[in-house]
């Protein structure tokens, strides 16, 4: 997460490029807008992932109805989404020189096989760009049926707040400033039920990208209102709302099983006690790697590739190699982990990572014999098994039991009391 107000990160994100003296960290923020699976031929597409993914995203709204019609429980009209869709439609993605780059390689010439010139493209990123065009209803969601011009607008349903340019059409910085605007009672509630469904695995509204009037209420709704309302007051940072309620009674409580709990509440709706919450696929290898005492952790930089099975690459249409990275490389976080969409690291989607198709705003969590499978032949953690083992002759112990010990509490962090003790023992 941002360390700085999550608001100018927002605003960066949505319109990073019109901002006065923009900088590259503000132009590359708007590659957010880019992470779409983008057709030339299909532009219309790409944009209403646009719009949806700023719907789900910032004002826990889905948004699909009225892209074809509107719908009387749908507080966006159909010429609403339009007038949202008006936004990235008035903008084009280009290339844009990464830092650190050299603009001479880009200019040099590089004779091919077949003796043509080429330019290499040296490493880039995609940006947004504004580029105004005219922006139609299309009856029925078709395309091929373009009805009305519509400029950029807000839905009616909530307030506008203040208006850079009233008496023109509104920019995507109006956008921003409409969606963060202290009148709109959305956003700050949005993102503060994704952080309790992080820290809890289950949100105060349980639908975390679907605020609309067919969902489940929240389960304590001044609880929300009240996380909401100490997170705008700290100017939108995350670090003092995660400490309040990381430091809560019901944060820190047990999350052993009760039978007089699991009568009432089967499911811990009600947060009677913690939840067990299964790490996330990139969290699982580094972890791994740092109980081996192998966990690279260099940040930045270019992605990286590490060791994967064999053959995974033969089913893509387009041929592809996957060399596994040498030095520290090899061993570096899983955040760096070069991913393709069509065929991304095998360890990524056993452990439910999001393919990067579209917007994940909750992972799933599921549990599968494969899984202990993987943990047990994947070579990585092999690599990270022998790291270990390696470690605890390094103490010195003669004690076979001695150079054990500090196994279980290297590993999770747990004490091993009598009672684990006895069974870690028996199955070691």
């Amino acid at each position: 997460m941002p360390t700085c107000r999550s608001s100018g990160f927002f605003t960066e994100q949505l319109a990073g490029d019109l901002l006065p003296g923009a900088g590259v960290s503000q132009k590359i923020a708007t590659g957010f807008q880019c992470n779409v699976i983008y057709d030339h031929g299909v532009r219309y597409e790409a944009i209403v992932d646009q719009v949806q993914t700023v719907g789900s995203v910032f004002l826990g709204l889905t948004l699909g109805c009225a892209q074809c019609h509107t719908h009387k429980t749908d507080p966006v009209s159909h010429e609403e989404f339009y007038r949202l869709y008006a936004f990235f439609n008035e903008t084009v993605m280009e290339r844009f020189p990464l830092p650190g780059f050299d603009p001479g390689y880009r200019d040099g010439l590089v004779v091919a096989k077949d003796k043509k010139a080429d330019r290499p493209s040296g490493p880039a990123t995609l940006v947004l760009k504004s580029a105004p065009q005219p922006t139609h209803i299309f009856e029925q969601g078709d395309p091929a049926q373009p009805g009305p011009k519509v400029a950029t607008g807000f839905p009616a349903f909530l307030p506008v707040g203040d208006v850079r340019s009233p008496a023109a059409a509104p920019s995507r910085i109006d956008l921003a400033g409409w969606i963060l605007s202290d009148q709109n009672p959305l956003t700050d509630r949005v993102t503060v039920n994704r952080v309790w469904q992080r820290l809890f695995g289950r949100g105060l509204v349980e639908t975390e990208n679907d605020f609309g009037m067919q969902t489940p209420s929240p389960l304590h709704l001044e609880l929300l209102d009240h996380l909401a309302l100490k997170f705008r007051r700290h100017n939108r940072r995350f670090k003092p709302l995660i400490r309040a309620i990381v430091l809560s009674a019901t944060y820190r409580q047990s999350s052993r099983v009760r039978p007089d709990l699991s009568a009432v509440d089967a499911e811990n709706r009600l947060l009677g006690r913690q939840r067990r919450l299964r790490l996330e696929a990139e969290v699982i290898r580094d972890i791994t790697l740092q109980a081996g005492g192998i966990l690279s952790t260099k940040m930045k930089g270019p992605s990286v590739f590490p060791d994967q099975t064999a053959g995974v690459l033969d089913a893509r249409a387009t041929a592809a190699k996957w060399t596994p990275s040498s030095g520290e490389d090899r061993w570096r976080r899983g955040m760096y982990t070069w991913h393709w969409r069509l065929t991304p690291h095998p360890l990524k989607p056993l452990f439910d990572a999001p393919e990067g198709v579209t917007s994940c705003t909750r992972r799933d969590r599921s549990n599968v014999p494969v899984q202990a499978l993987a943990l047990l032949n994947d070579s990585s953690f092999y690599t990270a098994a022998r790291g270990l083992g390696g470690w605890s002759w390094k103490r010195g112990e003669s004690n076979p039991q001695m150079r054990r010990r500090p196994f279980f509490p290297g590993v999770s962090g747990v004490l091993l009391h009598r009672l684990k003790g006895r069974c870690f023992w028996t199955f070691w």
